[in-house]
């Protein structure tokens, strides 16, 4: 197959007008692992980390119902240093936490179940993850990698690409945490746009796939309000 035949499947959603409302999955806490080396196409299970460490964080996020993401830094890696780790949470109430830390060593992970199993700070600004794990579909990488590149410019403390997010078909894909509000559909410019409102407290409804702390009928709804 020559690269002009090849199969894009966001171009072939887009060519059919899929609707992408209504497509967030359900979810209000994530584990964000700094990862700089390349991505494994299944993300952190594919980790070659210690069998003990990886087990305990796999064990804790489960009983959490916490989405385990590897993040790192759009553009040129950093080559030295200590790689982050964050467990955010969208709680109950509404209140939106955060927790962050460090690792070099396996070991140092397993601070990630102390840190899913307290409430965490009040507050803090929001996290954007633009997916771009290439390796689990090259949609995310042919439209996600730009996408990181243009809103690192502009928010470089808040951006991070990430492994998969769900609705490869709907990239660039991004995901605003703790707040839970995905967006699909985007490309360079319109993701500052969307960006730009959304850190100033409008949701752009145009390119809106849902509230991870709403079922998908209930993000249908929200979406046709704000539409």
């Amino acid at each position: 197959m020559t690269p002009a035949e090849r199969f894009f499947c966001a171009d072939a959603a887009r060519a059919r007008g899929d609707a992408f409302t209504g497509t967030a999955p359900y979810g209000r806490v994530w584990v964000l692992i700094e990862y700089r080396r390349g991505w494994p196409a299944d993300g952190f299970d594919g980790l070659d980390l210690e069998p003990g460490v990886k087990e305990l964080v796999f064990s804790a996020a489960r009983a959490s119902r916490a989405r385990v993401l590897l993040v790192r830094r759009p553009g040129r890696r950093r080559p030295h240093g200590s790689d982050r780790w964050a467990v955010l949470r969208h709680d109950e109430s509404g209140a939106l936490r955060q927790q962050w830390g460090s690792w070099r060593r396996d070991d140092d992970l397993a601070a990630i179940t102390t840190a899913l199993r307290s409430p965490g700070d009040r507050g803090g600004p929001p996290v954007v993850l633009v997916c771009a794990h290439g390796l689990h579909d090259a949609c995310c990488a042919v439209r996600g990698r730009p996408v990181g590149r243009v809103l690192s410019k502009r928010w470089p403390d808040l951006v991070w690409e990430s492994t998969h997010v769900g609705g490869d078909r709907f990239a660039a894909n991004v995901v605003v945490v703790p707040d839970g509000v995905y967006y699909g559909g985007l490309d360079p410019a319109s993701s500052i746009t969307v960006m730009e409102e959304h850190l100033a407290g409008r949701i752009h409804a145009g390119h809106l796939r849902g509230y991870t702390t709403l079922h998908p009928p209930q993000q249908a709804a929200v979406a046709a309000v704000l539409g």
